[in-house]
């Protein structure tokens, strides 16, 4: 069937792209940062760049600047225009204190405002705490290293990645088929075209409007079908064990008009070590039928131990009772039971042991990040109290501590998922109470980093 889905366009969040959207975050919260994003042309670095300032422009001072290849400059968040003569006097030097530019398709600007931009970040970054991220092709970047290099400024890059063949036929999914529960369906023939995409989004997107009448959604019901007959076929087998005691299955299982008592009489003769022996004890079972046992056929066992009194006469005296001399025992004092922990301790060690037991790419929204520097311990305590009232499952927050220029600080999550995709869609549908403070997704390995960063 195919679907009608009207045509979109939306950002498509894999695992690279959600672990390089978490480090910029951490980068820009941490100020005076520059970051490169690399990658192939139309792997998707413009649009990657346009969902971070959508995404994170209330939370941070964000201004977003795009060269063009015919040297027009477009922008977002500012309220001046510019030429790429005037953008020092127009951008650079309009910059608040701890924000953040971004320039995408930095390698289309000229060699004369490179040099400024690099210039500045190399005077003002670390007193005024500005970052900058910017964008360039993968065939582009050794001009950027010798300006890093020459202005003395560290540059953190990051690369975009290609699509694998999973994530391609997700990205399908979301772009032509309406329902969730539904999955493009392709061809053999479509997979080979699919493949010469080599999963780049800018192939990808032709690719989907050449092909588009050619994929079809569909619900996969094929394997729920099957598990759920085999469920029933499950519970039937079991049932019949149950009613007929077992009799008809070890029937079954055993030579026709042969007893179970029989088979194991046939069995050869194995050899069992001891535990924490050496020697070992030839094992040889039998059975009787229980018809021709008589009492007298039943000898004792006396080859392991024969005692040395059993041929002594047993004395028919009654026993004397010798007295026995109470000892008193002074009462030891009750251990008092160990302080209840406070809601914030239970939190604490639940979420190392949710940490340990997840992988690096399961994923969790952190709704905020505290620096409590007097009585944390109370702070944190009312804060969850806070969020017990309002109804929230207290099993789904996490918290961890981490350090940060040399303070400590508290980040707070909500959830599991096993996907960053998952984590992403789930921000919009947060109480209130969660949203108040800009959620972020936030991966296993990203979480674990901030930890261990020292």
């Amino acid at each position: 069937m195919h679907n009608t889905a009207s045509s979109k366009n939306p950002f498509f969040l894999t695992r690279n792209t959600a672990n390089v959207m978490e480090d910029l975050v951490r980068r820009v919260s941490q100020g005076s940062s520059v970051s490169l994003i690399g990658g192939v042309r139309g792997v998707g670095k413009s649009r990657f760049l346009d969902q971070f300032y959508a995404t994170y422009h209330d939370r941070f001072e964000l201004v977003l600047v795009r060269f063009e290849a015919d040297n027009s400059i477009a922008s977002l968040g500012l309220e001046t225009t510019f030429s790429e003569h005037s953008f020092a006097a127009e951008i650079l030097q309009k910059l608040k204190p701890q924000s953040c530019l971004i320039i995408d398709q930095f390698d289309f600007a000229g060699p004369q405002i490179q040099r400024e931009i690099f210039s500045f970040y190399s005077r003002h970054a670390m007193d005024k705490g500005l970052s900058l991220i910017f964008s360039a092709q993968a065939d582009s970047l050794q001009p950027f290293i010798t300006l890093s290099e020459s202005s003395h400024l560290t540059i953190e890059r990051a690369e975009l990645c290609a699509l694998d063949y999973p994530e391609q036929l997700e990205y399908i999914r979301a772009v032509c088929c309406e329902s969730p529960g539904h999955a493009a369906q392709l061809s053999g023939e479509m997979k080979k075209k699919l493949a010469l995409t080599g999963g780049i989004f800018s192939k990808l997107k032709l690719f989907i409007q050449h092909h588009r009448s050619e994929i079809s959604c569909t619900e996969p019901v094929l394997q729920g079908s099957f598990n759920l007959a085999w469920g029933v076929a499950t519970s039937v087998l079991v049932l019949i064990v149950l009613l007929t005691g077992g009799y008809w299955f070890t029937h079954s299982m055993l030579p026709s008009g042969q007893s179970l008592s029989e088979n194991f009489d046939n069995q050869p003769v194995t050899e069992s070590p001891l535990q924490n022996n050496s020697a070992t004890v030839p094992f040889a079972p039998r059975s009787v039928p229980l018809a021709s046992v008589k009492v007298a056929d039943v000898t004792p066992n006396t080859d392991s131990f024969e005692s040395p009194l059993s041929h002594l006469p047993v004395a028919t005296a009654p026993a004397v009772e010798e007295p026995v001399e109470l000892i008193e025992v002074a009462p030891t004092a009750e251990k008092a039971p160990p302080p209840a922990q406070s809601i914030l301790q239970q939190r604490l060690q639940a979420t190392l042991r949710w940490l340990a037991n997840s992988n690096d790419y399961a994923s969790s929204i952190q709704i905020m990040s505290l620096d409590v520097s007097n009585n944390p311990e109370q702070s944190l305590n009312r804060y969850l109290q806070k969020l017990q009232s309002e109804n929230i499952d207290l099993d789904e927050i996490k918290i961890y501590r981490f350090s940060k220029k040399g303070r400590t600080l508290y980040g707070v999550l909500y959830g599991s998922y096993v996907s960053t995709a998952e984590a992403a869609e789930s921000i919009g549908n947060l109480p209130a109470v969660l949203k108040a403070n800009s959620p972020i997704m936030r991966t296993i390995k990203g979480i674990n980093d901030e930890i261990n960063l020292q």
